[in-house]
């Protein structure tokens, strides 16, 4: 496992070589659910065994999350916002209170984001 913190825990699973990815990844409010030995849907590591942390291309940069978060929620525990990308296309998003990793459009990543616009 790997992990990284910017507005929460977001962790991402090995294969055993430590390179390969898997498909499953969490974000975590808080370093203590990282290690919860009651969450049976996880296993705990030592600290020492993570090998590497990195961004995820999943995430939203880290500029236009801030700016989401200072507009605030669209409703209670809810956020609404839409992105806009270099070619012009618009994509709306809704989430609960963490905004920092959406689904990319296919073709499309953090680098291609110029906007975003919180609907309130």
């Amino acid at each position: 496992m790997s992990f990284m913190h910017r507005d929460g825990w977001y962790c991402q699973f090995l294969e055993e070589d430590l390179k390969t990815s898997l498909p499953r990844k969490l974000t975590f409010a808080t370093s203590d659910k990282i290690l919860d030995e009651d969450d049976r849907g996880k296993k705990s590591i030592p600290i020492q065994e993570i090998v590497k942390v990195e961004d995820s291309p999943a995430r939203l940069p880290v500029h236009f999350a801030d700016q989401l978060y200072r507009a605030g929620e669209s409703g209670m525990g809810y956020t609404i916002f839409t992105v806009v990308f270099s070619d012009g296309c618009r994509q709306a998003y809704s989430s609960g209170n963490a905004v920092d990793f959406i689904r990319y459009p296919n073709g499309k990543s953090g680098l291609d984001v110029v906007a975003v616009e919180p609907q309130r």
